[in-house]
């Protein structure tokens, strides 16, 4: 079984416990993890809907603390509907893991900064939604070095 959250303005905070419950209620459910996109007319480029990375970061930060805490499983970052690696707090090794996007991928909806031409996981990254840059511009992206381990400081 597999579980969606959408992080959304109205639910950013409700991770954690959304997390806890899945973990309780259906242990062996598969959590995925996806940000609103205001990518076409359905979504509106709306600050009211769609909230700052740097404003869901907290509770997606907790939400995965208390998945390994409970043993949930939680994907969906390598999608187009999850978020920039740079904005998943924590350790980013599993990232590298992640297939790379194949060369011939479209990525029209999305923007690339100089930022990701510098990151370890630009060739596994979407980037950023073009409709979130125009929302809040492009200054969250940051470079993931190339081994940020456990012993790191949090991006």
């Amino acid at each position: 079984m597999r579980l969606n959250f959408v992080f959304c303005e109205l639910n950013r905070a409700d991770f954690p416990a959304y997390v806890q419950l899945c973990a309780r209620r259906w242990p062996r459910a598969v959590l995925t993890v996806s940000f609103v996109a205001p990518s076409t007319d359905l979504v509106p480029r709306d600050r009211t809907l769609v909230p700052r990375y740097s404003e869901v970061k907290p509770y997606l930060g907790e939400g995965l603390r208390v998945a390994r805490q409970l043993g949930a499983q939680v994907v969906g970052f390598e999608s187009v509907c999850g978020l920039p690696f740079c904005q998943i707090p924590g350790d980013a090794a599993a990232l590298f893991d992640l297939p790379e996007i194949p060369l011939d991928a479209d990525r029209s909806e999305f923007v690339r900064e100089q930022a990701c031409g510098d990151c370890a996981l630009g060739s596994r990254c979407w980037g950023l939604r073009r409709g979130y840059a125009e929302l809040y511009g492009t200054g969250e992206l940051v470079a993931v070095p190339p081994r940020l381990g456990r012993d790191s400081p949090e991006r």
